[in-house]
């Protein structure tokens, strides 16, 4: 993720599916932030924002920049995301490692 990313920039993450209908296949998450390399700090640089659509009952879930990054400060960010399936009582958890490049980075493509 570029440092030059304006705040409140949101990244929308796939969602996990329980195949379990109604209240039964409600899943819940929560953001835990782990570490960030160098001098930042890795709590308060993003929120996880979950919305569920009434309509159909599917749930968008976007990982949303709460603070601007500064490569200088912090290189690497490492989040956990966890999944609650709360009618079975388990947790499910995915690391996320977002690396901070500097604004004058170019990325090539090579096909």
């Amino acid at each position: 993720m570029s440092e030059a990313v304006s705040v409140g920039t949101s990244l929308s993450l796939p969602v996990a599916e329980d195949q379990d209908a109604g209240v039964n296949g409600r899943l819940g998450y929560q953001l835990r932030p782990v570490a960030a390399a160098t001098n930042g700090d890795a709590d308060d640089v993003f929120e996880l924002v979950q919305r569920l659509n009434a309509a159909d009952g599917s749930t968008d879930l976007q990982l949303v920049l709460k603070t601007a990054l500064d490569r200088e400060q912090v290189i690497i960010i490492i989040i956990i995301i966890i999944i609650i399936v709360t009618h079975r009582r388990m947790v499910i958890s995915v690391v996320v490692i977002i690396s901070i490049m500097s604004r004058t980075t170019t990325v090539t493509c090579v096909k």
